[in-house]
Protein backbone atom coordinates (compact mmCIF):
# COMPACT_ATOMS: atom_id res chain seq x y z
CA UNK A 1 0.00 0.00 0.00
CA UNK A 2 1.12 3.57 -0.68
CA UNK A 3 0.96 6.48 1.76
CA UNK A 4 -2.04 8.17 0.07
CA UNK A 5 -4.09 4.97 0.28
CA UNK A 6 -3.14 4.66 3.97
CA UNK A 7 -4.26 8.24 4.64
CA UNK A 8 -7.57 7.79 2.81
CA UNK A 9 -8.27 4.54 4.65
CA UNK A 10 -7.37 5.94 8.08
CA UNK A 11 -9.48 9.07 7.42
CA UNK A 12 -12.57 6.90 6.95
CA UNK A 13 -13.37 8.64 3.66
CA UNK A 14 -16.17 6.97 1.71
CA UNK A 15 -17.88 7.87 -1.56
CA UNK A 16 -21.52 8.71 -0.95
CA UNK A 17 -22.67 10.17 -4.21
CA UNK A 18 -21.45 10.84 -7.72
CA UNK A 19 -23.91 12.46 -10.13
CA UNK A 20 -24.18 14.25 -13.45
CA UNK A 21 -26.86 16.88 -14.00
CA UNK A 22 -27.76 19.27 -16.80
CA UNK A 23 -29.55 22.53 -16.02
CA UNK A 24 -31.81 24.26 -18.54
CA UNK A 25 -32.83 27.31 -16.52
CA UNK A 26 -31.38 29.63 -13.90
CA UNK A 27 -30.60 27.53 -10.85
CA UNK A 28 -28.60 27.45 -7.61
CA UNK A 29 -28.22 24.97 -4.77
CA UNK A 30 -26.57 25.10 -1.35
CA UNK A 31 -24.11 22.36 -0.41
CA UNK A 32 -23.64 21.94 3.35
CA UNK A 33 -20.31 20.27 4.05
CA UNK A 34 -20.19 19.65 7.80
CA UNK A 35 -19.19 15.96 7.44
CA UNK A 36 -18.14 15.77 3.82
CA UNK A 37 -15.98 17.18 1.08
CA UNK A 38 -16.85 17.21 -2.57
CA UNK A 39 -16.01 18.15 -6.11
CA UNK A 40 -17.75 19.83 -9.03
CA UNK A 41 -16.60 19.37 -12.63
CA UNK A 42 -18.10 21.59 -15.34
CA UNK A 43 -18.60 19.65 -18.57
CA UNK A 44 -20.71 22.31 -20.31
CA UNK A 45 -21.37 25.99 -19.66
CA UNK A 46 -20.26 28.13 -16.72
CA UNK A 47 -20.80 27.54 -13.00
CA UNK A 48 -20.56 30.10 -10.21
CA UNK A 49 -19.33 28.83 -6.84
CA UNK A 50 -20.43 31.13 -4.03
CA UNK A 51 -18.95 31.12 -0.53
CA UNK A 52 -20.41 32.99 2.47
CA UNK A 53 -17.29 35.02 3.24
CA UNK A 54 -16.27 35.78 -0.34
CA UNK A 55 -17.72 38.80 -2.18
CA UNK A 56 -17.36 37.52 -5.72
CA UNK A 57 -18.21 33.98 -6.84
CA UNK A 58 -15.52 31.71 -8.21
CA UNK A 59 -16.19 31.17 -11.94
CA UNK A 60 -15.72 27.69 -13.41
CA UNK A 61 -15.87 27.08 -17.15
CA UNK A 62 -16.06 23.89 -19.20
CA UNK A 63 -13.26 21.56 -18.09
CA UNK A 64 -12.73 23.27 -14.72
CA UNK A 65 -12.79 21.21 -11.52
CA UNK A 66 -13.03 22.32 -7.90
CA UNK A 67 -12.55 20.22 -4.76
CA UNK A 68 -14.16 21.83 -1.71
CA UNK A 69 -12.85 21.07 1.77
CA UNK A 70 -14.95 19.64 4.59
CA UNK A 71 -16.69 22.35 6.60
CA UNK A 72 -16.87 24.90 3.77
CA UNK A 73 -20.54 25.32 2.88
CA UNK A 74 -21.00 26.71 -0.61
CA UNK A 75 -23.49 27.28 -3.38
CA UNK A 76 -23.28 26.24 -7.02
CA UNK A 77 -25.23 28.37 -9.50
CA UNK A 78 -25.81 28.92 -13.20
CA UNK A 79 -25.40 32.69 -12.74
CA UNK A 80 -24.00 35.02 -10.06
CA UNK A 81 -27.54 36.07 -9.04
CA UNK A 82 -29.47 32.78 -9.32
CA UNK A 83 -31.74 32.04 -6.36
CA UNK A 84 -31.36 28.86 -4.30
CA UNK A 85 -33.69 26.05 -5.40
CA UNK A 86 -34.95 23.61 -2.78
CA UNK A 87 -35.00 20.28 -4.56
CA UNK A 88 -36.01 17.06 -2.83
CA UNK A 89 -33.01 14.85 -2.03
CA UNK A 90 -34.40 11.99 -4.14
CA UNK A 91 -34.26 14.21 -7.23
CA UNK A 92 -30.53 14.73 -6.79
CA UNK A 93 -29.78 11.21 -5.59
CA UNK A 94 -31.57 9.59 -8.51
CA UNK A 95 -30.33 12.03 -11.18
CA UNK A 96 -33.94 12.88 -12.09
CA UNK A 97 -33.57 16.57 -12.76
CA UNK A 98 -36.14 18.09 -15.14
CA UNK A 99 -34.86 17.90 -18.71
CA UNK A 100 -35.68 19.69 -21.96
CA UNK A 101 -34.47 17.38 -24.72
CA UNK A 102 -34.72 19.98 -27.51
CA UNK A 103 -32.71 22.65 -25.71
CA UNK A 104 -29.00 22.88 -25.00
CA UNK A 105 -28.34 22.95 -21.23
CA UNK A 106 -26.83 26.16 -19.83
CA UNK A 107 -24.75 24.08 -17.41
CA UNK A 108 -23.79 20.43 -17.02
CA UNK A 109 -21.99 19.33 -13.86
CA UNK A 110 -20.46 16.13 -12.59
CA UNK A 111 -20.29 16.14 -8.80
CA UNK A 112 -19.10 13.89 -6.03
CA UNK A 113 -19.48 13.75 -2.28
CA UNK A 114 -17.06 12.03 0.06
CA UNK A 115 -18.22 11.42 3.62
CA UNK A 116 -15.85 11.29 6.59
CA UNK A 117 -16.73 8.30 8.79
CA UNK A 118 -14.20 8.87 11.57
CA UNK A 119 -13.29 11.62 14.02
CA UNK A 120 -11.05 13.44 14.51
CA UNK A 121 -10.41 14.46 10.92
CA UNK A 122 -7.03 13.39 9.53
CA UNK A 123 -4.46 16.26 9.68
CA UNK A 124 -4.05 16.17 5.87
CA UNK A 125 -7.71 17.10 5.37
CA UNK A 126 -7.65 19.63 8.21
CA UNK A 127 -4.74 21.54 6.65
CA UNK A 128 -5.59 21.61 2.96
CA UNK A 129 -6.81 24.92 1.45
CA UNK A 130 -10.56 25.64 1.46
CA UNK A 131 -10.73 24.66 -2.19
CA UNK A 132 -8.37 23.38 -4.83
Amino acid sequence: MDILTDILNSAGLTTKLITKHSFFENWAMKFPCNRSMGFHLVTQGTAYIRFDKQKEPLVLNKGDLIMVKRGLDHEVATSPTAKIQNLPAEVLLNSKMPTHKKEKPILTLVGGLYQFQTEPIHPLFAEIPNYI
